[in-house]
């Protein structure tokens, strides 16, 4: 390496002018590649990554676009059944007719109103609530059957806080006051009509089951929890009154609870009056004195033009059975014309 001298540099040997050249070139190369193509390289990882993300993309946005028509029928179909909610809220002028549909699920259950107030309302985005203190005597189950007729009914209520206790020291054993808060809502702006720019049509309960599923309540599975029990039977006699027999043909109107069933019409025919009952889906039944009804083992006693009464056999509360006489009403404005002929 001593002799070496860069002034006598064309006597150099040839070997070690290609081996100058080519460290000089290599100095070169990595130098440019620092300082010229290390941030041209990362951006084209960068872009390789996202052409990935883009394809994946492209790949969902492929498989959606096969189920476009469904997702536009099903939010068709989601904007029509939130615009019937809508309408099932009640306005503010109809808080009479809730008030009017309590006291008579009240009646119709065998229970004394005691009180119904009118609770100050209160906003919580999007609707209004209409509370109701609702305060009722009677019996245990009726006060069961009651709370479900208060679900039955077409506009959207709810009921909570519920209170039961015994009624009084002088009242019946089986006598109960109860006390809960009956709550309406009220949508606090201005219905859809549309979506998407499309007009969308109200849907009707029928077509959508959820929206009209009721609950019945059911007195042959609970006990009254305030009476003590007692060993119970279905065919015989216990506490006086036999239970209904668990042999006959159930008949096709005791699959729905009895606030579901309207009586629209009567209908005579060979010097027996038959009572016509709509049931939910609009069919409308014949049924005549003796036929069952309901899912507490009703039996029809009578039908006259203004509605017909029925018995129930339900659950005394303590392992027993008691009638409960029931009627429904002729509903007058769903009422369908009879047959000239049969009047």
């Amino acid at each position: 390496m001593r002799e070496f001298d860069l002034a006598e540099l064309d006597r150099w040997p040839f070997a070690v002018k290609a081996a100058c050249c080519v460290a000089a070139a290599a100095c070169v190369l990595v130098f440019g590649y620092f300082l010229f193509l290390a941030g041209v390289r990362a951006e084209r990882i960068g872009m390789e990554r996202h052409q990935e993300t883009l394809r994946d993309q492209h790949a969902e946005r492929a498989a959606a676009a096969g189920q476009l028509a469904t997702l536009r029928a099903d939010r068709h179909h989601a904007a029509g059944v939130f615009s019937a909610l809508l309408r099932r809220l009640p306005a503010q002028t109809d808080m009479p007719a809730l008030i009017a549909d309590i006291s008579r699920a009240a009646s119709t259950h065998d229970l004394a109103v005691v009180d119904i107030a009118l609770v100050p309302e209160w906003p919580t985005a999007p609707y209004v609530a209409h509370p109701l203190a609702v305060s009722v005597t009677g019996r245990y189950h009726d006060l069961g059957a009651f709370a479900a007729a208060i679900a039955a009914l077409p506009m959207l209520v709810t009921m909570r806080d519920f209170e039961i206790k015994p009624a009084s020291e002088n009242a019946a054993a089986d006598e109960l006051a109860m006390t809960a808060t009956v709550t309406t809502y009220r949508y606090s702006g201005e219905a859809p009509d549309t979506a998407g720019g499309q007009h969308v049509e109200a849907a009707d309960a029928r077509s959508t089951p959820w929206l009209g599923a009721l609950a019945a309540y059911r007195t042959d599975r609970n006990r009254d929890p305030f009476q003590p029990a007692r060993e119970a039977s279905t065919t015989g006699p216990v506490g006086g009154l036999p239970g209904p027999s668990n042999d006959r043909v159930r008949q096709p109107l005791e699959r729905h609870p009895l606030e579901q069933l309207r009586m629209v019409g009567t209908l005579a025919a060979n010097g027996v009056r038959h009572a016509l009952l709509r049931v939910p889906g609009g069919n409308v039944h014949r049924v005549a004195a003796g036929d069952y009804l309901g899912t507490d083992h009703g039996r029809i006693r009578t039908v006259h033009a203004a509605g017909l009464e029925l018995v129930e056999v339900v659950h005394d509360g303590a392992g027993g059975w008691r009638e409960r006489p029931r009627a429904i009403v002729l509903d007058r404005n769903a009422a369908v014309e009879e047959p000239r002929s049969n009047r």
